[in-house]
């Protein structure tokens, strides 16, 4: 309540609206906003697709994948996954109240990782932000999104592995 100072400011309930709102903008707009588990879902989706495309493209025998002698059609499909996966991050920038401009630190090598873990890893913001309101996540997304962090902790291993095995197994043989 205002206690009869006429200077001081107004008090400001920021978080959701008590009418119910919530984000219902495009998954694919710039404004608005993602969950953790939402754009994991989304970036999951985005590569799955992305990966049966290259496999259509390759059983038509229109991409060699052991070469690159294609470049017109992987920058045909590269550009506009690149523009998905930017629109996504912005999404989830927002999420945590950040602006969508600090996508542009995905472009500087090393300390885009650090982008990538904050925006696996940050919870965004309960209420309202200055962005949008929540998104509320549907069943499916989040069961996608699980299934995503799945698949990205067993590439994480095996990538890992692929490092230490000839490691390991050359130290055994001494070669």
């Amino acid at each position: 309540m205002n206690s009869g100072n006429p200077y001081q400011p107004p008090i400001s309930d920021l978080r959701q609206p008590s009418t119910g709102k919530t984000d219902q903008s495009s998954v694919f707009s710039p404004s608005g906003r993602f969950a953790r588990l939402s754009y994991i879902a989304w970036g999951t989706l985005l590569y799955m697709v992305l990966i049966l495309i290259v496999a259509a493209l390759a059983a038509a025998g229109l991409v060699d994948t052991t070469a690159t002698e294609s470049p017109v059609l992987e920058i045909a499909i590269s550009i506009p996954a690149a523009v998905v996966g930017i629109l996504f991050g912005i999404r989830r920038l927002h999420d945590i109240n950040a602006s969508g401009w600090w996508m542009l630190v995905s472009l500087v090598p090393i300390v885009n990782l650090g982008l990538a873990l904050m925006l696996f890893l940050k919870a965004g913001t309960p209420d309202a932000n200055r962005f949008a309101a929540p998104r509320p996540a549907p069943t499916w997304e989040r069961v996608v999104g699980i299934i995503g962090v799945v698949l990205l902790v067993l590439s994480l291993v095996g990538i890992v592995a692929a490092i230490l095995i000839p490691l390991v197994v050359g130290v055994q043989t001494g070669a």
